[in-house]
């Protein structure tokens, strides 16, 4: 019956254009009525067996296409009640997709030579961030004593074949060795275990780096922000500066800054009005309005990625020392928690004396 053959009915739908379409019954009684008799579990088996473009390419008929009359499309009842578990079948699909796609958004992501990688355990995949289309599938990777290795070729980041011959071509192999725990039970992968699994991949030269969605982003190119009393500022190491996000002709110098007694933090004058540094003059005899005091992370914590792309030094290293916060935020201080009171008071006093010495002078 239809049910057992519904890819041939899926075929014949397909065949028609686009300007024609696949009606979806809401009536669930309606294909309930016809349960006992036709084989449901058939038809499921069969589209367990398509692959997600396929279901795509369905999903995407019924959706255009919903409107119109059945009685145009089908030859009999049984096409039509496949048609809509079909409907049914494909709404299941996208609900267990979304599920597992949020799963997939909380597990590491894994870093090989400054590229990163999601791991999809539900596919057996590694897929490229930012560019799904390059896949190493699990299948593809070597198993041994727990380890999965692989050498890969660093031109088509894909795992090498037949590349171990000539030397111009050997210079291309990266080896990489990933604990099996990683490919094949990624949830398992809590913060302090990745922080293990990277010390040790650094010590034994595993050649992967355990990061998450922010070092993917930061490695895809997006820079870092950081918010400065109220305001984003878009961080960019490499032209030492900060550009006000919303308004990046806005920018703020690091040459501007001042260093805490630490060396550990940047400091500033900031207006909070105008989102630019203050710079208080000699002779200051009022406390400013709306001017704080910000104290900035360094460089380090800003944006550990540039540095260690400025100075050559080992990204994944650094990145266990210095992993990239989840929010960069400047401490604000008001202006009396710094020197500035102080100066005030003192350059009130040398204007009193001032005044007084001028008014002694006249009185002679």
């Amino acid at each position: 019956n239809a049910f057992t053959a519904l890819a041939a009915i899926v075929r014949q739908l397909i065949a028609w254009s686009l300007c024609h379409g696949i009606p979806w019954s809401t009536s669930p009684e309606y294909q309930l009525r016809l349960a006992e008799h036709k084989n449901f579990d058939a038809a499921r088996a069969e589209f367990e067996t398509w692959d997600d473009y396929s279901i795509i390419q369905m999903d995407n008929l019924f959706i255009q296409n919903y409107r119109l009359d059945p009685a145009t499309l089908y030859a009999s009842r049984d096409e039509y009640i496949a048609a809509n578990f079909l409907k049914s079948l494909i709404a299941e699909w996208a609900k267990k997709q979304n599920e597992q796609q949020t799963v997939i958004e909380t597990l590491p992501v894994l870093v090989i030579r400054d590229v990163p990688f999601i791991i999809d355990p539900y596919k057996r995949q590694l897929i490229r961030f930012n560019d799904p289309e390059k896949i190493i599938s699990f299948d593809e990777l070597k198993f041994n004593n727990g380890f999965y290795f692989f050498d890969l070729d660093t031109i088509a980041f894909r795992p090498a074949i037949d590349l171990r011959g000539p030397e111009a071509l050997a210079d291309r192999i990266f080896s990489v060795t990933i604990q099996a725990t990683i490919i094949d039970a990624p949830s398992k992968m809590h913060k302090s275990i990745q922080d293990d699994m990277n010390r040790r991949s650094q010590a034994q030269s595993w050649g992967f780096y355990l990061g998450d969605k922010k070092v993917s982003l930061r490695l895809s190119g997006v820079l870092p922000h950081i918010d400065l009393a109220g305001t984003d500022f878009t961080v960019d190491w490499r032209l030492r500066q900060m550009r006000e996000t919303e308004q990046p002709w806005n920018n703020i110098s690091f040459d501007d800054f001042e260093m805490d007694d630490n060396g550990d933090k940047y400091l500033c004058f900031f207006n909070t009005q105008t989102h630019e540094l203050y710079m208080p003059p000699e002779d200051l005899t009022e406390l400013p309005e709306h001017i704080v005091v910000l104290e900035i992370p360094n460089e380090l914590d800003l944006d550990p990625i540039a540095v260690a792309r400025e100075y050559g030094s080992d990204l994944y290293e650094l990145l266990i020392e210095h992993p990239i916060a989840e929010n960069l935020t400047a401490k604000v201080s008001p202006l009396s928690e710094t020197g500035l009171p102080a100066m005030v008071e003192n350059n009130i006093r040398i204007q009193q004396n001032s005044t007084n010495e001028k008014q002694n002078r006249r009185g002679r």
